[in-house]
């Protein structure tokens, strides 16, 4: 492989930093760790980089002796080694795995390659993988490496996929106790130095670049030409399966007719990410092999492979430019460091936590086979098919953020900020919902629909249910994304594309059911039991209006509007059940209440759950507005953008230290007092001065317990805090009419002051 500029450019300035550093610091100018971090592109060839730095250090390394330990995640190692063993071929390097370490000092030049995840494991305190446990045959990184100490010779660690777990406490224990480097270099797309501080130097690549210099492909089109395939004869599955294959198809008779010796690899994605394979997961491989048999893809003529943990096949040469392999099934196991420059077509199922866009696996298809771009340009581009209503992303996927940004909105420049007493209550551990949120749930249900238990089961409630949900067949079909393309995967720009409507599998319905009810209740983290409790309290309530649990699935799973009403219902009746039930939760201490100062903050952060509005009254130069936000905030932040009266308006957040929050007590029902924190939904500074905090409500939200206790607090709160000059209180939203009561004793019958800007 021919160096490219970006990479000479970056190899040269790692090499220098490395050789100054560690010459500083054996003149004794420098006794820190440092570290030195490469942050370069899924596909810019991360690995042949640092072995060029390793190659441009060897005459250094004779005359200073050091010794490398090569760590990377999963099995991600053994491919390093692999390429450096021929990359470092002519060097006096020598490179061997840590299973045939010996006992003793390495040698000075020795890179010793390990599975960072299998070797910072602890049981009960004590590392318990064999390669560091002490042992009497002495065979072990903590011997070895204090003997190589002892021996003169420093270390250097080199971490490979640095983001993934490096940074934990485990991690960084084995680092400090055990091998206790000079120097740490980090390779990553999206390494996690700068958020942890310390001291660091850092090469940045950017993805411009490796587009320029022709090593990956140019932009990702996402359900491209996806439309013809969709009829009311197929379901999600067979459409996504179909478009990719025709996709693939195409790709592979354009390269046939540039006489370029390639054949486009398809691959297909299995919906969940772990290793071990679950009855729904076989579920869904029967049925994608059921849609390739009718295309005549078997494994039996060749053409078809498998990647799993206990089905591998016609896997011997599949990396090969011309493999007779057209299509692989794989889980996302093998997305990590898996080099296959001809994949270039991938169909993603959605999993089962969530409806995001993996961007990590997306990697596997952005490498150009012949490392150059084709005069056809459809064959410089990745084609992703995917059964997602939208483009979304993971923002806990650290690679996606190197192709995808967040949605960032920056505070305007030019705003007179405040200052505001503020608290943040840290949350204990929940666990799971118990068995006493069914009757919350059924209450809210009923006031939603307007029924109560009294009411005949059967047609009356079928009908009252039927008038606020999407109930029928041609409602009930998923919104599916076509023909939109990643245009800048620096900088996240997408095209304008259109969403196309399509039947649904069963075992989809069931595993985006699962998804949107746990999106509901993702604050319990013990999902197997919170599952019972809601899907049991849905199936019994439904039950009661002669709807089957088959249709109850379909009716959240394929239903944007109806998932909208029951995200509303869920975070009521959580609310409920959050304030009455503290007292019986998994930890039954007190929170911890830290006092805080609120300012508006220079920046706030947004998932794909949020859009932008027009605001020009925000206080962010951009705002983001929940995609299902309430109507009342929505009328209320009309009357905020058209107001002469105010310099601007600010959306507060909930649940995090960032944003404004009031003390509160609340009685539970032992009538012992707990402690809260109330967020107030608007922050507005006025023209004269003065900051209004305001809370909307309507309907039977602002006839409870719950917003009593809040609004008091909030009057308290006003009261004490005179010389802030504040006001404030809750809004009653009634039609397209604002009310506000601020008066220090809250009552839904008292009265309302008519409120307008």
């Amino acid at each position: 492989m021919t160096l490219k500029e970006f990479q000479i450019e970056a190899i040269n300035e790692v090499t220098e930093y490395i050789r100054d550093f560690l010459v500083k610091k054996e003149q004794r100018e420098n006794d820190k760790v440092s570290e030195v971090v490469l942050k370069s592109p899924t596909g810019s060839g991360k690995t042949i980089m640092a072995a060029e730095v390793l190659r441009n250090l060897a005459d250094f390394f004779e005359l200073h002796p050091y010794v490398i330990i090569w760590a990377a995640p999963n099995k991600l190692h053994e491919q390093s080694l692999k390429k450096l063993s021929n990359r470092l071929s002519e060097t006096e390097y020598r490179l061997i795995n840590v299973d045939s370490m010996s006992a003793g000092a390495l040698k000075n030049n020795t890179i010793l390659f390990t599975n960072w995840e299998k070797v910072f494991t602890q049981k009960d305190g004590e590392w318990s993988n064999k390669a560091v446990r002490r042992g009497e045959d002495g065979k072990n990184l903590q011997d070895v490496l204090d003997a190589t100490r002892d021996a003169g010779i420093g270390i250097i660690l080199i971490v490979d996929e640095s983001h993934r777990g490096f940074y934990g406490p485990q991690s960084q224990a084995i680092v400090h106790d055990v091998i206790k480097p000079d120097l740490v270099f980090e390779i990553s797309a999206t390494p996690k130095a700068v958020m942890m501080g310390g001291d660091y130097h850092m090469t940045e690549v950017e993805f411009s670049d490796v587009i320029d210099s022709e090593l990956i492909k140019k932009e990702i089109f996402l359900n491209n030409q996806i439309a013809k395939n969709i009829d009311d004869a197929k379901n999600a599955v067979e459409v996504v399966i179909n478009a990719a294959l025709d996709k693939r198809n195409e790709l592979a008779r354009s390269y046939e007719e540039q006489g370029i010796d390639i054949n486009p690899l398809l691959l297909i994605q299995l919906p969940n990410d772990k290793e071990a394979m679950s009855d729904l997961d076989l579920k869904d491989k029967e049925i994608i092999e059921s849609i390739l048999l009718e295309k005549d893809y078997r494994y039996s003529n060749g053409n078809m492979a498998i990647w799993l943990s206990d089905d591998k096949q016609n896997l011997e040469n599949i990396v090969k430019p011309n493999s007779p392999v057209d299509v692989l099934i794989f889980k996302q196991a093998i997305a990590l460091g898996w080099d296959c420059p001809r994949a270039q077509v991938m169909a993603m199922l959605r999993d089962t936590k969530s409806e995001t866009f993996r961007i990590q696996t997306v990697g596997r298809i952005l490498r150009m086979p012949e490392a150059k771009h084709y005069s056809d340009d459809a064959l410089n581009r990745a084609y992703v098919y995917t059964d997602l209503s939208d483009i979304t992303i993971d923002q806990n996927d650290t690679d996606a953020k190197n192709l995808i940004k967040m949605q960032v909105s920056y505070r305007r420049e030019g705003i007179k900020n405040i200052e505001l007493p503020s608290v943040y209550i840290h949350r204990t551990d929940y666990g799971n919902l118990r068995a006493d949120f069914k009757p919350i749930l059924d209450n809210v249900l009923n006031q939603v629909f307007d029924v109560d238990d009294r009411m005949i089961v059967g047609e009356d409630r079928y009908n009252k249910i039927d008038a606020k949900l999407e109930i029928y067949d041609d409602e009930l079909k998923a919104p599916i994304v076509a023909d939109a393309i990643i245009e800048n995967m620096d900088s996240y720009e997408v095209s304008e594309y259109e969403t196309l409507k399509v039947n649904m599998d069963a075992a989809n319905i069931e595993r985006i059911f699962n998804m949107v009810l746990r999106s509901y209740t993702g604050q319990f983290k013990n999902w197997a039991r919170t599952k019972s409790v809601v899907c049991g309290a849905l199936y019994s309530w439904f039950h009661k209006a002669n709807i089957d649990i088959e249709l109850v699935q379909k009716m959240l799973a394929c239903s944007a509007e109806n998932q909208r009403i029951f995200a509303d219902i869920f975070n009521r009746a959580l609310d409920i059940y959050d304030s009455v039930n503290r007292d019986e939760m998994k930890k039954r201490r007190d929170r911890e209440l830290e006092e805080l100062t609120f300012m508006i903050p220079a920046q706030d952060e947004f998932s794909e759950k949020y859009e932008i509005a027009h605001s020009p009254n925000n206080a962010m130069a951009q705002y983001y507005r929940k995609k299902n936000a309430p109507s009342t905030e929505e009328k209320f932040e009309q009357m905020l953008n058209v107001s002469t009266q105010i310099d601007w308006w600010y959306k507060n957040g909930e649940k995090m230290e960032r944003y404004f929050a009031v003390p509160y007590q609340f009685l539970d029902k032992n009538q012992k007092g707990r402690r809260a924190a109330f967020y107030p939904d608007y922050i507005v500074r006025f023209k004269d001065g003065s900051i209004g905090i305001y809370d909307t409500k309507s309907g039977f939200t602002a006839d409870n317990e719950h917003t009593r206790q809040k609004a008091e607090a909030l009057q308290r709160f006003i009261r004490d805090h005179a010389n802030l000059n504040l006001k404030g209180g809750i809004i009653n939203v009634k039609n397209n009419s604002f009310y506000l009561q601020d008066t220090p004793e809250y009552d839904i019958d008292g009265e309302w002051e008519a409120f307008s800007l």
